[in-house]
Order: C-alpha cells, then structure tokens, then sequence
C-alpha cells in the first residue's frame, strides 16, 4: 500500500515525516532551499517539465524537480513508493518541439513533421533498454529508473 502525498507544486518532497530535496533527492530536516545543491523550490519550474508532485505508474513514483535537462529528456528527482526510497527517473523528451498536455501529461508533437522521428527514436531507446535497466511506457513517452 502506498501513502501519496497531496499533490502542492512549490514544495520539497514530503515522504511521510521525512523531507528530501525534490532535485537531488538529499534528505533535509524541514522544507528550506536545499543546502547541498541550492534548489529553492519556489523558483520558476521549466515550462516543459513535469509538474512536480505528479505521479507516474500507478502511483508508484512522486516526481520531484528537473535535475538535469539533456538533449534526449529529463532527469528527475523522484520517490518510489514501492522501494521507500528516493531514485532519479529519466523522461524520454527529445528536443523536438515537444510539449506535455496540461491535462494528462501526455507527450505531444507540436510539429507533426517530428512524429516519425519522435517514435523511432522511442523504439530505438525501448531495445536499448531491454534487459540492461528498469523502464515503463506512459504519457506516451518512456520513462527509466534504477
């Protein structure tokens, strides 16, 4: 059984009666800028993220903060509930004017002459994949975790 918790966009990630930065995923000892990689979670989030405190895979992962934006995705800070436990998950994101859905957090193609890139591009990353590391299909993209 996980215990999420609600859903607020400008905060650390509060696991229980633990905080851990949402970016680097170090545990502090209240909601503050976090002293180990300065991350002060009321500043300005990537329009083109997640939103933090989002879950992912049946509610088994609370995303936190973008840790670091690559040409292929996003890297983010993020909790699994099943492992209790803070890990980073990458967000297949290429920069290929892609946008998320404001509703769903479904990965858009804003231009269609991307899509076909976008899709093979995915396929190529799924055999990539395939037995080397832990990864899901959601929001239309694929996600990696360890």
């Amino acid at each position: 059984m996980f215990i999420i918790p609600e859903k607020r966009g400008d905060e650390l990630m509060n696991i229980g009666k633990r905080f851990y930065c949402s970016r680097c995923l170090h545990e502090i000892s209240d909601e503050c800028v976090c002293e180990k990689c300065s991350y002060d979670p009321s500043s300005e989030a990537d329009p083109n993220a997640i939103e933090e405190g989002t879950t992912l895979y049946n509610h088994r992962f609370q995303i936190g903060a973008v840790r670091r934006k690559l040409k292929a995705g996003y890297v983010y800070g993020a909790y699994d509930f099943l492992r209790h436990r803070p890990v980073y998950i990458f967000e297949y994101f290429p920069e290929l004017s892609l946008e998320h859905d404001k509703f769903s957090d479904s990965v858009l193609c804003v231009n269609h002459e991307h899509e076909a890139e976008f899709t093979e591009g995915k396929s190529k990353l799924l055999k990539r994949l395939r037995g080397r590391y832990e990864f899901f299909c959601e929001n239309n993209t694929v996600y990696v975790f360890r």
